[in-house]
Order: structure tokens, then C-alpha cells, then sequence
């Protein structure tokens, strides 16, 4: 490169040898600088592929941290949703159970009622039962005093006769 091009000869003008030396010393630092700058490119390439291979990382994670929050939102979700119906489903079957226990609670008031019922019927009948056999008491009790005061008007009749007859 440095050889190729040539200068022409003027009066007062450069020494070719000058300007050789000068256009070769130029050419060495433009090769320095060339290599320099083709150093700075290959470090700069370098970090850019391990900036995008870093970027590339990031993304990765940052896809992953996505796909994983969306995950547990969805979860999230499902859970809210399977409470609720949970929820729901409890409080149906404890209405349930409560209008079973209210039936219960008025089936069982009708049968207090009932034996209240039967209750008072056996105690007016028990009474009614009693004061017949008090009556019935009293009417044996009084035929049997009568009974016996007859027998003893007989026996002392028959013995008042007895006597008369020995006398």
C-alpha cells in the first residue's frame, strides 16, 4: 500500500524519500490504529454476544417468572373459585340440615303434645277409675255393713228365740 503510490518531483517540492518515510509511518499507524480499532470491535462483539447472551438469560427467567405467576394466579383463581363452591356447598347442606332439624324439632313438638295429650286423658281416666272404685268401695263396704248388721239382726233373733224357747 505504501509502495503503490508515487509522487511527482517539484522544484522546492517533498523528498520522495521523506514522503515515503511519512506515508510509511502513516500507513503503520493507521495499521496500529486498524488493529486497535479491530481489537476495540472484537471486545465490543464479544460483550455485545454476552450482553444478548445475558439479555437471552434475562428473558428466559423473566418468561419463566411470567409463565409461573400466571400459573399461580390461575391457581390462585381456581382456589377462590373451589372455596366458593366449597363454601356454597356448606352453607346448602347446613339449610338442609336445618329444615331437617326444624321438622324434626316441630315432629317431636307434635309428639309432646300427643303424650301431653294422652297424658291428661290417662289422669282423667285414672281419676275417673279411681272415684268408681271408691264408689264401688263404698257401695261394698256399705252392703257388707248391711250384710252384717242383717246377719247380726238374724243371729240375735235366732237367739232371742232360743231363749224364748227355753223359758
Amino acid at each position: 500500500m505504501a509502495g503503490e503510490k508515487k509522487f511527482s518531483t517539484v522544484f522546492l517540492g517533498y523528498k520522495k524519500k521523506d514522503v515515503y518515510e511519512f506515508i510509511e509511518n502513516l500507513a503503520k499507524d493507521l495499521e496500529e490504529k486498524i488493529k486497535i480499532k479491530e481489537e476495540h470491535s472484537r471486545e465490543l462483539r464479544q460483550k455485545n454476544q454476552a450482553l444478548k447472551e445475558e439479555n437471552e438469560t434475562i428473558q428466559n427467567k423473566l418468561n419463566k417468572i411470567e409463565n409461573d405467576r400466571n400459573y399461580i394466579a390461575s391457581a390462585i383463581i381456581k382456589a377462590e373459585e373451589q372455596a366458593k363452591a366449597i363454601l356454597d356447598s356448606a352453607i346448602w347442606e347446613a339449610a338442609q340440615k336445618k329444615e331437617a332439624l326444624q321438622e324434626d324439632i316441630n315432629e317431636e313438638g307434635q309428639r309432646l303434645q300427643r303424650v301431653r295429650k294422652e297424658l291428661q286423658d290417662l289422669r282423667i281416666s285414672a281419676l275417673n277409675s279411681v272415684k268408681k272404685y271408691e264408689l264401688q268401695l263404698a257401695d261394698l263396704i256399705e252392703s257388707s255393713e248391711q250384710e252384717e248388721l242383717a246377719t247380726k239382726q238374724e243371729d240375735d233373733n235366732q237367739e232371742s228365740e232360743k231363749q224364748e224357747q227355753t223359758y
